[in-house]
């Protein structure tokens, strides 16, 4: 196992840092703010475009799906006497604690390596999560023989869950049997583990996000979704900043048990009258992290900072009710629905000023994006006819 590095983290241009990504937003504006630091990483992951050469060392392919890739991976890995890897999605970081060849120290975010089984877990997760006195939902599993037995006991409508998935894409309300058997049917083939049925919970959904370090809260910030897309389980293209103090407290427990040390964030559902309860929890910058700007703290800035090694300035207040529209995501659905053609400027007006405007080349590269995203789309809907 490759030990820690003696480089100098007081020079942030002679670091040598890898980031694997799969080419989400979140994960290029967090290569950014390393590169305003000095930093060029290493870029490894999905195929980018060459715009993104300013902010990268170089850029290499890398995947953990087969066999091949994972040995790849952890040769990768110990090739470099790596100052930091940093994980931007929730399967790089299980790959990167799989490979077993890195001190887990040099890892970002990371956590008490006794907890690493929960992240790909969600049984044991709850099951962390309930000892430290947080309210789960109830669970089912989906056995086809007492799926009738399961519903009576969970209530209607439902919610049927696979154990994986970004943005709600392996999440499905189901009111009846045959619903719950078709959501069943359709996540089989992309859950990972076996899909489950848990009970549904009524009231807003909260996101706590947060920069931790060894477990103690350095920045937090709640939000909710106020837009989503595709509805009702995408993911977030405009969120607002809320005042959570019982959500935020649930959080910092359940971090500080983790000793987490990173950016992540928990999601709750928060019932009239009840306690927050515990959805889930994912240990990575969440999608709508750019849009703590505007409520005045810059988590993904400080992220950086922590990555090489600096302290992250101490944090401003995050002042609640502060509207943000994510960008290429809010383009992407307002292009989708088909806004733009009604003549309605509001929907561009907002979008507009989502662009990161000082980091032009990363603009581009997201406008590209959607650009040829949105062609494709257009191709693929001729050929089906539709």
């Amino acid at each position: 196992m490759r030990g820690t590095s003696t480089c100098d983290a007081s020079d942030p241009t002679s670091l040598r840092v890898l980031v694997l990504h799969q080419g989400w937003p979140v994960a290029l504006y967090l290569v950014a703010e390393l590169a305003r630091l000095g930093v060029r990483p290493v870029l490894a992951g999905s195929a980018e475009h060459p715009l993104l050469r300013r902010y990268a060392r170089e850029q290499v392919h890398a995947e953990y799906k087969t066999a091949d890739g994972r040995a790849r991976l952890a040769q990768l890995l110990a090739a470099s006497p790596w100052d930091a890897v940093v994980a931007t999605t929730d399967e790089w970081l299980a790959a990167v604690l799989a490979a077993g060849v890195l001190d887990t120290r040099l890892v970002w975010p990371r956590l008490d390596p006794l907890f690493a089984p929960a992240l790909s877990d969600r049984r044991a997760m709850d099951a962390l999560v309930r000892e430290l006195g947080v309210a789960v939902p109830a669970r089912r599993d989906a056995d086809e023989h007492n799926l009738d037995k399961a519903l009576a006991e969970l209530g209607t409508p439902c919610i049927v869950r696979g154990t994986a998935g970004a943005g709600g894409a392996q999440v499905r309300t189901a009111g009846t049997l045959a619903e719950v058997r078709a959501a069943l049917n359709e996540l089989a083939s992309v859950s990972p583990g076996a899909p489950y049925l848990q009970a549904f919970v009524p009231g807003p959904t909260v996101l706590v996000g947060g920069l931790y370090a060894d477990g103690r809260c350095l920045q937090s910030y709640a939000a909710e979704k106020t837009a989503v897309h595709p509805p009702p389980f995408g993911p977030s293209v405009c969120v607002r900043s809320i005042d959570a103090p019982a959500a935020v407290a649930l959080a910092d427990r359940i971090f500080g048990r983790l000793r987490f040390h990173g950016v992540g964030f928990v999601e709750f559902k928060l019932p009239p009258g009840r306690e927050p309860v515990f959805i889930e929890l994912n240990p990575r910058p969440w999608g709508s992290a750019r849009a703590t700007r505007a409520a005045g703290v810059d988590i993904l800035a400080q992220a950086a900072r922590q990555i090489v090694g600096m302290d992250p300035v101490p944090a401003r207040v995050c002042r609640a009710g502060r509207e943000a529209a994510l960008f290429p995501q809010y383009l992407d659905a307002v292009i989708e629905r088909g806004e733009l053609k009604r003549g309605d400027l509001a929907p561009l007006l907002r979008a507009l000023r989502a662009i990161p405007w000082r980091e032009p080349r990363l603009a581009l590269h997201f406008c590209r994006q959607l650009y040829w995203g949105h062609a494709a789309q257009k191709r693929r809907r001729a050929a089906a006819g539709v």
